[in-house]
Parts: C-alpha cells; sequence; structure tokens
C-alpha cells in the first residue's frame, strides 16, 4: 500500500488545463486516474481527496499500485503506507465523506440522498421545524449521526466531543454522456480511537462512504 502526496508541477504552464481539471468532482477524478491508467486493471484501486492549499490543489492518494511519475500534470511523491496501530490508539483524523442515507420509493426502488436535505424534508413535513433548527445545527447532528453509525464496522471509535463537522457543500456536475450528478461533502476533523487495528487499515485503505471514486471516504491520521 503506498500514500501520495501530488501536487502541481506549473501552475503558469498548465493554466489552461488547470481551469478545465479543476472545475468539477468528475474532471478532477479523471485527472487522478490518470495516474493509475498505465496498465490493464480496470477496476480503481486507490482513494484520494483534493484540498486547497494557499488556493492551490493538493491532492493525497492512498493506492495498492505507485501512481504514474512522469505526468506533465502532477508532481508526484510516494512512499510505502503501513501505519502500525494498536488497539486503543487514540489519532487525529480528517476525513471529506459524502453522508447519505437510504429511502425506498413508492415503487420500491432504492435510492440515496443527502442526509442533510433528508432531514430538512423531514423537519418541514412537521410543520415547518426546520425554520428553527439552523443549518449547521443539521449538519452536524445528521453528518455526526452518519459516520458514528459506521465506527464499529470500520474498527474504531469517536472522541464525539472533539468532532468537528463543517464544509458542506453542494457539487452538481456532469459526467461522460452527459449525466447530471449530485453530491454533498462534509468535512469531519477530531479525535478516534481505534478498537480493531485490523479493519482499521481496511478502512484507511478502502475509505468510508460512497462517492470515493469522487474524492470521498479517505482518512488522514496523525498522533494526537
Amino acid at each position: 500500500m503506498y500514500f501520495s502526496k501530488v501536487t502541481l508541477r506549473d501552475t503558469a504552464k498548465y493554466s489552461l488545463e488547470l481551469l478545465y481539471t479543476f472545475r468539477d468532482y468528475y474532471t478532477i477524478h479523471r485527472a487522478i486516474w490518470r495516474l493509475f491508467a498505465y496498465n490493464e486493471i480496470k477496476e480503481r484501486d486507490f482513494i484520494y481527496r483534493v484540498d486547497q492549499i494557499d488556493g492551490i490543489p493538493v491532492a493525497y492518494i492512498v493506492s495498492d499500485r505507485v501512481p504514474k511519475m512522469d505526468d506533465p500534470l502532477w508532481h508526484v511523491q510516494t512512499k510505502d503506507y503501513g501505519p502500525r496501530l494498536q488497539s486503543g490508539m487514540r489519532l487525529a483524523f480528517d476525513l471529506k465523506a459524502n453522508p447519505v442515507v437510504s429511502r425506498h420509493n413508492e415503487r420500491g426502488k432504492v435510492s440515496r440522498h443527502d442526509v442533510v436535505m433528508d432531514e430538512k424534508k423531514r423537519l418541514a413535513s412537521q410543520g415547518g421545524e426546520t425554520v428553527r433548527k439552523p443549518l449547521y445545527q443539521v449538519v452536524h447532528e445528521q453528518s455526526l449521526k452518519w459516520l458514528e453509525s459506521r465506527t464499529e464496522g470500520h474498527g474504531f471509535l469517536l472522541d464525539g466531543k472533539s468532532v468537528r463537522v463543517d464544509s458542506y457543500t453542494q457539487h452538481n456536475f456532469r459526467k461522460k454522456g452527459d449525466v447530471r450528478v449530485s453530491l454533498s461533502t462534509v468535512n469531519f476533523r477530531g479525535i478516534l480511537k481505534v478498537t480493531d487495528p485490523a479493519r482499521f487499515l481496511d478502512t484507511l485503505r478502502d475509505g468510508i462512504g460512497p462517492a470515493k471514486g469522487l474524492g470521498c471516504g479517505m482518512m488522514l491520521i496523525k498522533r494526537a
């Protein structure tokens, strides 16, 4: 397993390409995928996230393979990644995720819904209570509830009082074939405790929640 930090080689030279590459989640996905499209493997075997540092995009990637090192756009720094984990270990974490809930419609078909909008709809159906509950409160409560429901299966527990939930953002873009895609992201930051080192290592490799191919679900950690 490998951990990579990916930065731009020359923001001036590639300015036009950058405007295209970073206009939405799907084009970013394509630019990251290009780093791994050097053999016959068709399935994604990496997770990633893109952050803005001083206005410049920086990507972090966890992958089963070493990324392509001679890409004209990206400068890639890669190292082996195998954190030494122990049960009870406390770690600071940073997670960008796409919290959703699955609902059945009247035809029995299952669809995913943004947990924040789902809760606002529920509150509105109860007589407009959503007006009296600020958006930031709905974001914090529902997003944290979503993450807490997944901790046991992913090998950790949260220090609930330490966890911040912010940067709720709705994204709308088109994929190839002119398919419209909508997803929402939130950032979680706080302290966790490792309860199952093997499962938690899988979490660091595989991510949490949906939309992993679009930059969601990757957890960054460091010692608390």
